[in-house]
């Protein structure tokens, strides 16, 4: 009975890692079609933004000067989905882009799917990580 249990310990081990790895490969496609296209640190009408330090995420319906404030400070950061079941926070061109990598491609399609039949939930993460109190020794 505990070697089963070791192996489904395995299994599950296994498992979380490929999920993680799946969300990941979909969540650096479309950082890198933002990369592609220019974007990826312009924040665009329908952009999903993250506060700084926090889980916090808000949709930017209009970007105005205070909002290119904050992204330049670092207060806030754009973000993209890790994929799971649940509609895109995101809204026009920013949603449009990142439903186009999915659907664009065959097996982004079906990595979406699997990720949404085991059950995880549409999350954001950050584009960016800015260091703070980086240091080094040459």
């Amino acid at each position: 009975i505990r070697g089963k249990k070791i192996h489904r310990k395995f299994d599950q081990d296994k498992i979380s890692l490929y999920l993680s790895a799946a969300r990941s490969e979909l969540f650096n496609a479309i950082l890198a079609k933002r990369i592609a296209l220019g974007i990826w640190n312009q924040p665009l009408d329908g952009d999903v933004m993250n506060l700084a330090g926090s889980n916090s995420i808000f949709v930017a319906q209009h970007i105005d000067e205070t909002m290119l404030s904050r992204l330049q400070s670092g207060d806030i950061h754009l973000t993209a989905p890790m994929w799971g079941a649940g509609e895109l926070k995101s809204s026009g061109k920013v949603n449009a882009l990142e439903l186009s990598v999915i659907t664009d491609n065959p097996i982004y399609q079906q990595l979406s799917q699997g990720l949404i039949e085991f059950g995880l939930k549409q999350q954001r993460r950050s584009l960016r990580m800015l260091p703070r109190n980086l240091q080094w020794v040459w």
